[in-house]
């Protein structure tokens, strides 16, 4: 069987766990690759996915304090116009460029020109206090809480987003040392144990002389065909020697129960609770393993009324 290297951080991690409980254990002397080198790796992936998990939190919340400067200052720059209409009219013409408006006095789509009105008209306000009005929030104060706020979450914006890029950065490293080291273990392994060997299974690898596991199930229909009974084909799956029908009932748990195990690809469950909205999936068995989950089928239990 070949061996599923994994592909995602999680993967790499819970594969690295079983590396290193085997490393300890003894499972197999190794040599080249010990449980010295390969928990430092696994300890390096780990703090760098939480570093990584913890920069992207940071970002998030940057993100959330920078959207609500920018529909506070959507506000504040719509009541501008309304306010200060009665000084420079009511459409747009040259004197509004003064505070910052180009060719219209829409809200800019832009973070600088919504920070060029904000700086603009707070300076307008400060030499024109009579302008201002505290009903309508539109003050010189505010104008300026508003722009230093806003100055502020760009920043921590960009700085988040620095953090980011450096924090995959050091993750994908930490991850591709790891996966060197496992791969590493992988080929003094292949020296040492004959391929048939179950402690494979204690490193967390597959068997190599052990079958392939199935392809998954396709194809998967599901038919309402008396009152509590169900009918389900499938295609063949490539390497399946049988087939696993599990089941899903409503309620809180979420866990699909294996009901029926076949030879064809085929069955019928029986006895179902009638009216019951159920799920149904099928997977592909040989003496490798279980294939991945097929397709779910959802589909409600037939009643008594409903029966032909």
């Amino acid at each position: 069987m070949r061996q599923n290297k994994p592909r995602t951080v999680a993967g790499t991690l819970s594969l690295g766990g079983f590396n290193l409980q085997a490393l300890r254990k003894g499972v197999v002397v190794t040599r080249l690759v010990t449980a010295a080198d390969y928990a430092p790796a696994l300890a390096a992936l780990d703090a760098a996915a939480g570093d990584f998990a913890g920069t992207r939190s940071v970002k998030q919340g940057a993100q959330r304090e920078l959207d609500r400067c920018v529909a506070e200052s959507r506000v504040f720059i719509r009541n501008a116009v309304g306010l200060l209409g009665a000084v420079f009219g009511r459409g747009f013409s040259a004197t509004w460029t003064q505070l910052g408006f180009v060719r219209n006095l829409r809200v800019p789509w832009t973070h600088a020109g919504r920070q060029l009105i904000l700086r603009s008209t707070a300076a307008y306000l400060e030499s024109h206090p009579d302008a201002q009005s505290t009903a309508c929030g539109v003050t010189a104060q505010r104008a300026r809480e508003l722009s230093t706020a806003y100055d502020a979450a760009l920043a921590a914006v960009q700085r988040a987003r620095t953090n980011v890029r450096a924090g995959r950065n050091a993750r994908t490293a930490a991850m591709k040392a790891l996966l060197k080291l496992m791969n590493d273990l992988l080929h003094e392994l292949a020296v040492v144990l004959a391929p048939d060997d179950v402690r494979w299974r204690g490193f967390g690898f597959n068997i190599p002389a052990a079958p392939s596991v199935p392809e998954a199930v396709a194809g998967l229909a599901v038919k309402a065909v008396s009152p509590g009974t169900l009918s389900l084909a499938w295609e063949r799956s490539a390497r399946a020697e049988r087939y696993h029908v599990e089941l899903l009932m409503p309620g809180p748990e979420s866990t699909f129960h294996r009901v029926l195990t076949v030879y064809d690809t085929d069955a019928r469950l029986k006895e179902l609770p009638p009216g019951a909205a159920v799920q149904v999936r099928v997977l592909a068995v040989n003496a490798g393993g279980e294939s991945a989950p097929g397709e779910v089928v959802p589909i409600t239990v037939p009643a008594l009324e409903q029966a032909a």
